[in-house]
């Protein structure tokens, strides 16, 4: 199957007159009908005249032969079969498809309203150069057999994502997208770089600054209208009354002489309450904790964090612990990382911790977890590159040890560190920075109200 236009008839002529194929076996039909109906493709060639300079001499000329191509039915007709395109005329289109019957489908695409053409915009050219490319990577992604389905799958739904996204940027910020796309790899870096840091310092410059303006504006009201409130206060207290609050606070301060240690200070000078009685003694408890750390079964955990991530672009990462060593720990995934499966300790409660100095991790679930017998307990990661190259990413698990008498103990195990290749995710950049502006401008404005508040 083929998808294209009338002009492919020409060289199937060809070929079946060189008894390569048999022209009888070729058909021609619509596409079929999607969702939102049936549509086609249509486009054509423009004929144009350069800008009319005085002496040119040939203008008119030029205006005749325009003319004479595009409103001529018989020049539209040998234009069409010496090429097999279709003629713009309907008269001669008419007359056209009668050469041949495969060309009736797209006769009737026409005269139907199925036609769509491209838009009519001067960003087409660089959008139709990025979709054209990005469309071949993903024709590539989903024959390429070495990759399972749901990997492919996750492959191709990222790059139709950074396909919109690049062509949002040319459509609403074509000349921003330019300077970036022309700028040098290690400039892209740093500028990533310092954007997510400079971005956090900024928001709490603001923040800061915006407590700042309303502590000052408030202090300043609650300082006037303490000072009237007092000052009326002391013009309605008469003076027989002044005196009686020196003599109740002179009372106050005889009572508190009388008052024990023990009820002053909540019992802790001069306590007349007894010491604790002691505990078992602390070797007795170690004992307990190594017999109960040694008596724990071994199950298995899974881990996914993928090889290679972009910088920015959250992914999942899931940790699954489970009893039961014969479990399939690998179905369900939702993780593009490759699974692996290692043996651990076991406990019935346990929790899970993923680190890493470069990365942005929000756990799903971070309190600990029961493990059951039959069944795995999952942890879920939304793990975010905030630096590009090789990056490490630490699995730490926790087991839960309950002694009667005590509180609970935990113990920690390091699974592993992996290493991650981070590349640089060059449309990150673009919806930071501007965030960086935004923020460098709201940062400023409002430090100069605070200044002016508090002064």
């Amino acid at each position: 199957m083929i998808y294209s236009g009338p002009w492919l008839l020409k060289p199937l002529k060809n070929l079946d007159r060189e008894e390569k194929i048999n022209i009888d076996n070729v058909g021609s039909a619509l596409p079929p009908a999607g969702k939102a109906g049936t549509y086609t493709f249509v486009g054509g060639s423009n004929l144009a005249i350069w800008h009319y300079q005085d002496g040119c001499g040939n203008f008119y000329d030029a205006w005749e032969f325009i003319k004479f191509l595009s409103t001529d039915k018989d020049s539209q007709k040998r234009y069409a079969n010496a090429t097999m395109m279709i003629p713009a005329s309907r008269e001669a289109l008419e007359e056209f498809i009668t050469v041949d019957p495969l060309l009736k489908p797209f006769r009737n695409a026409l005269v139907a309203g199925y036609g769509r053409s491209f838009p009519s915009i001067k960003e087409w050219g660089e959008i139709e150069g990025i979709m054209v490319d990005d469309l071949n990577l993903i024709w590539k992604i989903v024959g390429n057999g070495s990759f399972i389905p749901d990997r492919r799958r996750a492959m191709v739904e990222t790059e139709l994502e950074e396909t919109d996204e690049t062509c949002y940027w040319i459509l609403n910020h074509g000349w921003k997208w330019r300077i970036w796309k022309h700028l040098p790899q290690r400039w892209k870096e740093v500028i990533l770089f310092g954007s997510n840091y400079l971005n956090q310092m900024l928001a709490i410059i603001t923040c800061v600054s915006f407590v700042l303006v309303l502590h000052g504006l408030f202090k300043r009201k609650e300082n006037k209208d303490l000072k009237a409130k007092i000052a009326a206060l002391e013009k309605d207290i008469p003076p027989f009354k002044r005196k009686e609050n020196k003599d109740l606070k002179a009372k106050i301060a005889a009572l508190e002489k009388d008052i024990p240690p023990v009820y002053m200070n909540g019992g802790r000078e001069g306590s007349r309450i007894p010491p604790p009685m002691s505990m078992d003694p602390f070797t007795t408890y170690l004992e307990l904790i190594d017999k109960a750390l040694k008596e724990l079964p071994i199950g298995k955990i899974l881990f996914n964090p993928p090889e290679e991530m972009k910088a920015c672009d959250t992914e999942l990462v899931e940790v699954r612990i489970t009893q039961n060593i014969t479990e399939d720990l690998t179905k369900g995934l939702e993780g593009r990382g490759k699974a692996e499966i290692r043996e651990t300790k076991v406990s019935p409660y346990m929790k899970v911790r993923l680190t890493g100095s470069a990365f942005k991790i929000v756990p799903e679930i971070s309190e600990p977890q029961i493990i059951e017998s039959d069944k795995y307990t999952e942890w879920q990661f939304h793990v975010t590159p905030l630096k590009s190259g090789i990056q490490t990413l630490r699995l730490t698990y926790y087991v839960i040890i309950n002694i009667a008498g005590y509180d609970d103990k935990q113990k920690a195990y390091k699974v592993g560190d992996w290493k991650v290749n981070v590349k640089v995710n060059s449309m990150y950049f673009l919806k930071c920075y501007w965030q960086f502006i935004v923020g460098t401008l709201i940062a400023i404005v409002t430090l100069i109200i605070a200044i002016i508040a508090i002064m």
